[in-house]
């Protein structure tokens, strides 16, 4: 890397809020960005979706404590599932690199990406 190259990639991090160097390896930017995030939601959770309230019998309405400790017990652990493969790949200088990483990374990093799409409309506190 050149000082004229981080000299232009701190231009553009300052006037956009990101530098070239993030579309280089997108999905590596994304892990990078979406990790610590997902952390902050899971330390400061208070809430948890009420599909999750209602998939161990709680019925909307009806306030059912022991069903309410399940439920939001099941999102901190979504969480925490979300969390641990996109933490392992963040950490993993080979997978910043291009090599590939073992296939019980990618395993856990495929769980990670398919949990956070199904349940990405429920990422809020």
């Amino acid at each position: 890397m050149t000082i004229q190259g981080e000299i232009r990639r701190f231009y553009q991090r300052l006037t956009r809020g990101w530098d070239e160097s993030d579309w280089w390896s997108l999905d590596y930017s994304f892990i990078k960005w979406i990790t610590p995030r997902l952390k902050e939601l899971r330390k400061n959770i208070k809430g948890y979706p009420s599909s999750l309230y209602t998939k161990y019998g709680g019925e909307m309405g009806i306030q059912n404590d022991a069903i309410d400790k399940l439920a939001f017990d099941n999102w901190k652990s979504i969480l925490d599932e979300m969390i641990l493969g996109f933490e392992i790949n963040t950490d993993d200088l080979e997978y910043h690199s291009g090599k590939h990483s073992t296939d019980e990374k990618n395993i856990k990093l495929k769980k990670s990406l398919k949990l956070f799409v199904d349940w990405f409309d429920y990422l809020w506190d």
